[in-house]
């Protein structure tokens, strides 16, 4: 102990030091000091938001005791409740101190009674969180088809109703499990029952997010539902499932995920979709015609299925194949002259999709071509920091405006000045989503 003292004196300087150094620490957001042990000190002037839970040993009365209670009644983000382990039995004199409080005298009896509940209270509202729970589902008539209510969540209000109630279950369960009368007054076989849908949502709503290709942010609450997961929750040891399978055999590891996973061929489907869905919005700007037509082929699979109109197979069959597409980035139409130049390709599609209008067509070979052009003629232009620099934004538009000056007189149209400036913005806007090194 004397050495432990010792280095703390050495790395402060002295006592007083120290404990400031400690208390400010606690205050800030910092994780380095998670419990403070004092007698007779820090009941004013002390202000950490984020300290949540307060043990009282030592008898406090009027207003010490609510001087002292205040210190876990802050606001803070994820903080639901302040928690007050009273080890001396002093919280049923708090009521008095309230009411007596002169601070609180400008206040009714009734308004500030009660300010202070019992942690059981708040426990005895699982049943109604859980049946909140179970309610989601329950046109589904009571039917735990794993599939089935996978699918019934494949609607995005859905999912955030499910994901808030399996929270609001989840702390309240938490809650629920850290108090003294809850395992005393709820019957064994109810406890593991809690337990047992805790963990069967837990998992579906991890298997519904990895479906749907979404990441939703429960921070605040997977550290409560891991710990009831760990202390409370086992399993019956390691079993094998799966036989040895050359991971680059995609084929064969594909089957036989399949088969150990019992993944329908819809769910494999949705996993490619909402997958490729999400990838089309975060690279839009990179390639916005592109990306636009994937959604669009996956939005109309996706429509196709739910409609009923394509069986489950046609629907995998096809995401499929829209998927080997997406990979190689390319849809019909692309000349092979723009394989490998990602930048060229992403303005080839932008130049196709603004030439539609004019009276004479442009053929894709020279469109492509016109595309590689522009792109090497910009590329001496991609200096260090060029995407905020408004005047090499200009030298680009000149450049742009040049090259298509000659193009437009060999391809025999003429291209109007509004056309111009939307190409120049559209292709500029796109080269900043692009490595020119």
């Amino acid at each position: 102990m004397k050495r432990f003292w010792s280095s703390l004196m050495e790395k402060h300087g002295d006592a007083e030091t120290y404990e400031t150094n400690t208390i400010d620490t606690f205050e800030s957001d910092s994780q380095d000091v998670e419990i403070i042990i004092v007698v007779s000190k820090l009941l004013t002037g002390f202000d950490a938001p984020r300290n949540t839970i307060l043990y009282l040993c030592k008898k406090l009365v009027e207003h010490n005791l609510l001087q002292a209670i205040a210190r876990v009644n802050r606001l803070f983000e994820n903080k639901d409740y302040g928690y007050i382990v009273d080890y001396r039995g002093i919280l049923g004199e708090l009521d008095s101190a309230l009411t007596t409080y002169s601070a609180l005298q400008g206040f009714d009896e009734d308004d500030v009674k009660g300010a202070v509940s019992s942690a059981y209270q708040e426990a005895e509202k699982l049943p109604q969180k859980y049946s909140e729970l179970v309610d989601v589902f329950k046109t589904l008539e009571g039917r735990r088809d794993k599939e089935e209510m996978e699918r019934f969540l494949g609607d995005k209000e859905r999912r955030d109703t499910f994901y808030e109630k399996l929270s609001e279950y989840a702390k309240s369960l938490h809650l629920a499990m850290s108090t003294e009368d809850f395992h005393k007054e709820t019957p064994k076989d109810k406890v593991s029952h809690y337990l047992a849908e805790l963990r069967f949502f837990t998992r579906l709503k991890a298997s519904v997010q990895h479906r749907y290709a979404e990441s939703i942010n429960l921070k605040a609450y997977e550290a409560q539902v891991r710990k009831l997961m760990d202390s409370y929750i086992f399993t019956d040891g390691i079993e094998q499932t799966t036989e040895q399978v050359n991971i680059f055999e995609t084929e064969r590891r594909q089957e036989e995920v399949e088969r150990v996973t019992g993944k329908t061929p819809a769910s494999v489907a949705d996993r490619i979709a909402y997958r490729r869905k999400r990838e089309c919005r975060e690279r839009l700007e990179e390639d916005p015609v592109l990306y636009k037509k994937f959604s669009q082929l996956i939005q109309q699979a996706i429509d196709d299925f739910q409609s009923k109109r394509i069986s489950e197979a046609e629907y995998l069959q096809r995401m499929q194949e829209i998927d080997k597409d997406f990979q190689q980035k390319t849809t019909a139409g692309t000349p092979d002259s723009l394989s490998g130049h990602p930048t060229a390709a992403a303005f080839f599609r932008i130049l196709q999709e603004e030439f539609q209008g004019l009276d004479n067509a442009v053929k894709p070979e020279a469109a492509a071509k016109a595309s590689i052009d522009i792109v090497e003629a910009l590329r001496p232009l991609a200096i260090r920091d060029w995407k905020q620099n408004t005047d090499v934004h200009k030298q680009m538009e000149n450049a742009i405006d040049d090259y298509l000056y000659d193009f437009s007189r060999e391809c025999g149209f003429r291209i109007k000045t509004n056309l111009l400036l939307r190409i120049f913005d559209r292709l500029i806007h796109t080269a900043r989503y692009h490595e020119w090194r």
